[in-house]
């Protein structure tokens, strides 16, 4: 993918310097088009269980956690309004799920009585999916000549954390709607036929999010997610 990328970013500045002569303006209206993207994904989560009587805000200090970094290629829409300068803003939709996270822990019962009460033994899969990705966002934009430009993009991000866990105790994780801001810079290049391409490099900071269990013992589960992507898009302008 990122060979790709490289090769179309080439085209595009080639493109542009060949089409400059005839585009009278950059075109402003109503446009649409699809993405192709490489995502690079650093996921981190951690879970603890909650008892009265401690520290830390009750919170027993056995806290497993775990990292995980991997890359993902997805595809998506948008939809936008391009000003007669040249900025845009608009939304975008990254259509279906993907797994985050899926991690393995075996317990073992301790000596103490309390346990005598918990289902203490035990393996546990916790897995994580996200879907309906949207991104809204503004990318004001510098317009070097009436076909090529320079944007700055930022935006609110929002994914759908959804938990699909298998645990061997009583308790459940919920879903969550987690929210993040997005940053970047990109070029853009625009056609006389309507049709214009854009390549950007990109960040998505979403916020911690935390999930209390339901239903058993009280545990909790955090996790921070970030994404960083690189993204050709190609759309057209009515």
């Amino acid at each position: 993918m990122n060979k790709i990328l490289k090769i179309s970013l080439a085209t595009l500045i080639a493109g542009t310097l060949t089409t400059s002569v005839i585009a009278g303006e950059a075109h402003s209206g109503l446009s649409i088009g699809v993405t192709a993207s490489s995502n690079d994904f650093d996921v981190y989560g951690s879970e603890r269980e909650k008892m009265q009587g401690l520290g830390d805000g009750g919170y027993q200090d056995d806290e497993s956690s775990a990292s995980r970094s991997f890359s993902q290629d997805v595809g998506s829409l948008f939809i936008e309004y391009t000003t007669m300068q040249g900025s845009s803003f608009g939304a975008e939709y990254i259509p279906g799920s993907g797994t985050i996270a899926t991690e393995t822990r075996t317990d073992t019962c301790g000596a103490g009585g309390d346990d005598a009460n918990k289902s203490c033994a035990g393996t546990s899969t916790a897995k994580a999916d996200v879907d309906n990705f949207w991104t809204f966002y503004v990318e004001p934009t510098y317009m070097v000549n009436d076909v090529f430009g320079v944007y700055a993009r930022g935006g609110v991000s929002k994914i759908r954390v959804s938990t699909l866990e298998t645990l061997h105790t009583t308790g459940a994780y919920g879903n969550i709607d987690v929210y993040g801001g997005t940053y970047g810079l990109g070029v853009k290049a625009f056609h006389p036929a309507g049709i214009f391409v854009k390549l950007s490099a990109e960040k998505t900071e979403f916020k911690d999010f935390t999930l209390e269990s339901t239903g058993g013992e009280n545990m909790e589960v955090s996790g921070d997610i970030d994404v960083e992507t690189v993204k050709l898009a190609l759309g057209y302008n009515f």
